[in-house]
């Protein structure tokens, strides 16, 4: 659930971001109820969401579904949520021209609409904290993803460029990450299918690259469930120099151990 003030303050930004005369500027509320359709044509000037609204969730407005599980995507959506130009293009992304809470959602560099209604929400049992995430989710299940770097690429419209982690040397691996870090570029990775013990991540799962120290050569990494991610520790390193858990699902590891945990890196420019 989102939490009073994120609704108040979510309420005053859509209030404030459209024109006085428009009657899309009270739409807050979460999609509940009809189709999705897709249409090719020019697109719409009603912007639904402003850079400042995107933000007041950020990444936390994303829900990770069990039920329809998607690596690429959701890791993705977290990076862009993360980075000022990565919500200017959310926000960019989604359109609501009529006053029936009909939303259009249009990927980057894309040429296809997909018309969310609120049944259609429902109907795929799945609503996010931020209703943005919700119709994004929504536009990705009429679309989605193949791979990790196909997620990255739908969303930011631009190809996404990968590496396997555990077949480049380490000083090429810290230089694909860096410098997209450097860049402000959203980076995102997949962990392996068979996680080594001890286990420090989810097996299988993507995460969002957040930071990257050449000092000390310790990755920043996002789990997509946050809050509510599993926490691991290193019990033989109490001074957090390969490994640290941090809270809200941001954990540190070294460049090091990087390849035996994770198995694909993708970044795109934005």
């Amino acid at each position: 659930m989102e939490t009073e003030e994120g609704r108040q303050a979510l309420k005053n930004a859509m209030a404030a971001s459209a024109p006085a005369a428009s009657p899309s500027s009270s739409r807050t509320a979460h999609a509940s109820a009809s189709t999705t359709a897709t249409t090719r044509s020019t697109r719409p000037r009603d912007a639904a969401f402003t850079a400042d609204i995107i933000a007041i969730e950020g990444a936390n407005g994303i829900t990770p579904f069990v039920t329809y599980p998607d690596a690429g995507l959701e890791c993705s959506m977290a990076a862009m949520a993360l980075l000022p130009r990565g919500r200017e293009i959310i926000a960019d992304m989604i359109r609501c021209p009529s006053s029936q809470d009909i939303y259009i959602v249009r990927f980057p560099n894309s040429s296809t609409d997909y018309h969310i209604t609120p049944a259609k929400m429902e109907s795929y049992q799945m609503k996010d904290k931020a209703l943005w995430a919700t119709l994004i989710h929504g536009a990705a299940r009429e679309n989605p993803a193949q791979s990790l770097e196909q997620g990255l690429s739908m969303l930011t419209g631009h190809p996404a460029e990968k590496i396997i982690a555990n077949n480049t040397t380490q000083p090429a691996l810290a230089a694909f990450i860096g410098d997209a870090i450097k860049k402000q570029h959203p980076i995102v990775c997949l962990s392996t299918d068979d996680v080594p013990k001890p286990v420090l991540v989810e097996e299988f799962a993507g995460y969002t690259i957040t930071g990257f120290d050449a000092g000390t050569g310790m990755v920043t990494l996002r789990n997509p469930h946050a809050g509510n991610s599993r926490r691991f520790r290193l019990e033989d390193d109490p001074e957090h120099k390969k490994y640290e858990q941090m809270n809200d699902g941001y954990f540190k590891i070294h460049i090091s151990l990087f390849p035996k945990y994770f198995k694909e890196v993708a970044r795109s420019p934005i």
